[in-house]
């Protein structure tokens, strides 16, 4: 199967980072293990065009296209303007590098929004409400950028989640409010051999993303602290935010 994934970010492409990008990187070389012809296009403001070919062999990897936004399509200002422009973009690349049976695009920022409905599946990243909504440091989103992460869901072939709180919240704030459903699809670790626990030394609870409210990592202190085990030790991998 001939796969694409889009996403705005990528840990191999200089200047951008996040959880999307990351996820984008994993699921691309998973794929690729289980056979698949996969392709990974970031497109943001400001890249420079980049097309390195995916590889076989023992370690297969994926292909990495990166684009910037297209020269006609930048808006002068406006948020939803230009997150509008970087979703045409994807569309216009993804046509020029396929065909491509399935095209996956976070929910985030709308990149699907153009994207080929029938084979697009949209990825709930965490939309920019939720966003602001967890976060009082993020202003609220626009009403365009609302309206391309929406259009990006209700035209999907299919939207998938890691998270049922996620799908919960969104019903609840009427985000999601349409019949489109939703499948829960649970992480699963790709771990050949899971690393054994040390034999000697604390039980280590790990938490991994970026430090900043919206994930979380002051409850799982708390529930650290509730633990009745006195040998427990807590990790937290992830860099901070900026502010």
């Amino acid at each position: 199967m001939r796969i694409l994934l889009v996403s705005g970010e990528h840990p191999e492409v200089e200047g951008t980072n996040g959880g999307i990008g990351t996820f984008v990187a994993l699921a691309a070389d998973a794929l690729v293990r289980a056979g698949h012809d996969v392709h990974q296009l970031v497109c943001a403001p400001g890249l420079a065009t980049v097309d390195r070919p995916g590889s076989g062999g023992d370690r297969p990897t994926a292909a990495l296209h990166v684009r910037p936004v297209l020269a006609g399509l930048r808006p002068a200002r406006g948020r939803g303007p230009r997150l509008a422009a970087i979703a045409a973009s994807c569309r216009w690349y993804a046509r020029q590098l396929g065909p491509f049976d399935v095209i996956e695009a976070p929910d985030f920022h709308g990149l699907g929004a153009f994207l080929p409905a029938a084979r697009t599946v949209i990825q709930l990243q965490t939309p920019a409400a939720v966003i602001a909504r967890e976060d009082p440091r993020e202003a609220p989103p626009t009403r365009g950028t609302t309206w391309l992460e929406q259009r990006g869901v209700r035209r999907a072939a299919l939207v998938v989640s890691i998270s049922q709180l996620l799908v919960d919240e969104l019903h609840a704030m009427a985000w999601l409010d349409g019949p489109q459903a939703v499948a829960i699809v649970p992480p699963i670790a790709d771990l050949a051999s899971p690393p054994a626990p040390p034999a000697n030394g604390p039980n280590t609870v790990l938490g991994i993303g970026r430090i900043e409210p919206r994930k979380g990592f002051d409850l799982l202190v708390d529930a650290v602290a509730l633990l009745s085990q006195s040998d427990v030790r807590l990790e937290l991998a992830g860099a901070d935010t900026a502010d």
